[in-house]
């Protein structure tokens, strides 16, 4: 498919203007590759302060980026480089792994763990989750236990199907997709390459994949 036919996907998922990321979205047809462009980015940020938060652990903070009004709970591992935006919750025992983009007001709760992904406003990861190598549209719920998977079982590369036409991504790490207002229902399993339309329901326990909504 010819870049200008795969920003499609970044339009037609993510509503996001609005976004504190909306400049940098802009920039890449492929939704895959926002997180070079993210790097890119926060490397040129300067974060004067770092503020220390009780009993939560760091490693590499002089890569980390955290703004106003974010709340870390005890046990809380936070990797660099990553982002977390204004008004970000990180729950007890949570794991932001490295090359993770938190926009502001994102809950990641719970024992879950983002790695190498970002996540949009108002995303929530509440209890138990995992989101791997993905991209999580405004307003997107996990249920209880929900995961993203990120590598094929044969560990070959990922390919996607977007409008009924075949993707070779040449990755062989690749999550999901998730446009604005998903919810996704308690133990339902995203497959690697999995694309979600906006305000799709995701049934709990269930196993998606492919081009969903």
């Amino acid at each position: 498919m010819k870049k200008a036919k795969l920003q499609e996907i970044n339009r037609k998922l993510f509503a996001y203007e609005q976004s504190f990321f909306s400049f940098l979205i802009d920039k890449s047809p492929y939704p895959w590759d926002l997180h070079a462009i993210f790097l890119n980015w926060l490397t040129n940020q300067q974060n004067k302060t770092f503020r220390t938060y009780e009993s939560v652990h760091f490693k590499n903070k002089e890569e980390i980026l955290i703004e106003q009004d974010v709340i870390i709970e005890p046990g809380a591992l936070i990797e660099g480089p990553c982002f977390i935006g204004r008004g970000t919750k990180i729950g007890h025992n949570a794991l932001i792994r490295a090359y993770s983009f938190l926009a502001p007001h994102v809950y990641v709760g719970h024992c879950s763990e983002v790695n190498h992904s970002i996540l949009l406003e108002h995303a929530k990861a509440p209890h138990f989750n995992y989101i791997g190598h993905s991209v999580v549209g405004v307003n997107v719920n996990f249920g209880a236990h929900s995961t993203v998977a990120n590598l094929r079982l044969d560990q070959n590369d990922i390919k996607l199907w977007f409008n009924e036409e075949q993707i070779l991504t040449n990755k062989r790490k690749m999550g999901a997709f998730i446009g604005d207002d998903v919810s996704i229902g308690c133990g339902a399993l995203l497959n690697p390459g999995t694309i979600i339309e906006p305000k799709t329901l995701i049934l709990p326990h269930s196993i998606q994949k492919g081009h969903v909504g």
